[in-house]
């Protein structure tokens, strides 16, 4: 019964850890959704999901530069 318990706890601790990844990533996302706004469809920010790094990603040239 000891086993089952904490099985089932470490699961849903998985489960919230992993929906509260998620949510804080999209809120990160949606800072970048407005910055790309504004932008030609080829040149895009995009930002890392773990840190504050952004990168400048050119389609048309084919190269990208981090922005400090």
């Amino acid at each position: 019964m000891n086993k089952k318990l904490i099985i089932g706890g470490v699961v849903l601790l998985l489960v919230l850890s992993g929906g509260v990844f998620l949510f804080l990533s999209q809120q990160a996302q949606n800072a970048v959704k407005d910055l790309n706004a504004n932008l030609p469809e080829e040149v895009r920010v995009a930002k890392s999901l773990l840190g504050n790094k952004y990168t400048v990603v050119n389609k048309i040239d084919g190269y990208g530069f981090k922005i400090p």
